[in-house]
């Protein structure tokens, strides 16, 4: 049985703020969801590749998207994606970090699927870590501009934060927000401490994507998965959309699916 037929789409009893844009839910594993996303990645790349044109892909971080990364990369081995074709851009990354860092999101992506699939480092693209503070609001415009200059995001891929956070939009991030420079919560920091040695090493900014910014998105695929994301992915689904849960702005979206194994009936 393929990948497809095993994920069994999965409605809910939404709150009637919900019910007014809600995702395409879809109940499966983590191993499920990374089949079935490279699935249309794969067939997105091929698509695109008929017109001549680029994938523009927003990539995040963390130990969610890991699968789907893994798939990627066996696929390539395996002859079914040419990446040629796409053109990445990274939801976020950690200020201070260079990157070269070994907890910099620029690392982590070269390591667990840029360098593994051969994509040329002209067409990843990252918020640099290590910039001046004068100069930060520049870099944040001048990669809204080189988003638009690609022709805008095709498929945004999200993880889920446990406090609503999605890529670095903590709890406050307004709808309209583009790429910038954000405070990094207290919750937050605290589940990365372990990361980094402890919560004094931690982290305390970073520059990301904005909810406008994913919202602009041709398609948004998320997954949140495990027991520690099931009161998130409730809040998400049934809460009116606020900045208080930055997730529950992007229920507006036309074309999102939301892959997860804590879904409630």
């Amino acid at each position: 049985m393929s990948a497809a037929g095993k994920a069994n789409d999965k409605s809910r009893t939404l709150t009637e703020e919900a019910r007014t844009a809600a995702p395409r839910l879809v109940a499966c594993s983590s191993e499920e969801a990374a089949r079935l996303v490279a699935d249309e990645i794969c067939a997105l790349l091929a698509q695109r590749a008929a017109q001549g044109k680029s994938l523009v892909i927003a990539f995040p971080t963390g130990k969610t998207p890991l699968p789907l990364y893994a798939e990627l990369v066996h696929r390539k081995k395996a002859g079914q994606l040419d990446p040629r074709g796409l053109l990445a851009f990274n939801l976020d990354e950690y200020c201070g970090l260079a990157a070269d860092h070994p907890r910099s999101f620029a690392r982590f992506m070269r390591e667990n699927l840029f360098d593994a699939i051969g994509l040329d480092e002209a067409r990843c693209h990252i918020p640099r870590g290590i910039i001046d503070p004068s100069a930060m609001a520049s870099h944040c415009r001048e990669y809204e501009r080189k988003i638009l200059a690609a022709g805008g995001i095709d498929l945004a891929l999200l993880g889920l934060g446990r406090n609503g956070h999605v890529a670095f939009n903590e709890p406050g991030s307004k709808k309209e927000s583009r790429t910038r420079r954000v405070q990094l919560s207290a919750e937050t920091r605290l589940d990365l401490a372990p990361q980094f040695g402890g919560l004094e090493h931690a982290p305390t900014e970073a520059i990301s994507m904005g909810i406008a910014t994913l919202l602009a998105a041709r398609r948004l695929r998320w997954m949140a998965f495990g027991e520690s994301k099931r009161a998130i992915v409730r809040r998400t689904l049934n809460e009116a959309p606020s900045s208080q849960c930055p997730a529950t702005w992007l229920r507006a979206h036309g074309d999102c699916t939301l892959y997860s194994d804590v879904l409630e009936a």
